[in-house]
């Protein structure tokens, strides 16, 4: 991850904390999900590992002729490898928390405030 830049890894998290999860609840428009559960499943999203198969992919079918396309491959996988390796850790931190919160707010029928214990 030596090319990741501090803007890169600002780009990165914003993708992962903010706009992933926005279009996943916008994926959520027409449905009677509960609002909490929407935003859970947004937050939690699908697992960026298939993202190495295919920047591997997309590589591979290019030509890269000038140093300029090769710097840009290893700044790619840098940040690719930062989202993946910052999602491991604050999805795989919070999931417990978030599902015993989600869970205790099924049980109650959303009725008690979330702050509530």
């Amino acid at each position: 991850m030596a090319p990741l830049t501090w803007l890169e890894a600002g780009v990165g998290l914003a993708l992962l904390l903010v706009i992933r999860p926005a279009v996943g609840m916008l994926s959520f428009l027409g449905s009677d999900a509960p609002w909490l559960e929407r935003a859970v499943i947004g937050f939690f999203g699908i697992r960026g590992i298939g993202s190495f198969y295919y920047l591997a992919h997309a590589l591979s079918e290019s030509s890269f002729q000038e140093i300029e396309l090769l710097v840009a491959a290893e700044r790619l996988w840098a940040v690719v490898g930062f989202i993946v390796l910052a999602s491991i850790l604050i999805h795989g931190i919070s999931s417990g928390p978030v599902m015993a919160t989600l869970e205790r707010w099924r049980r109650t029928g959303g009725r008690r405030s979330m702050d509530a214990d």
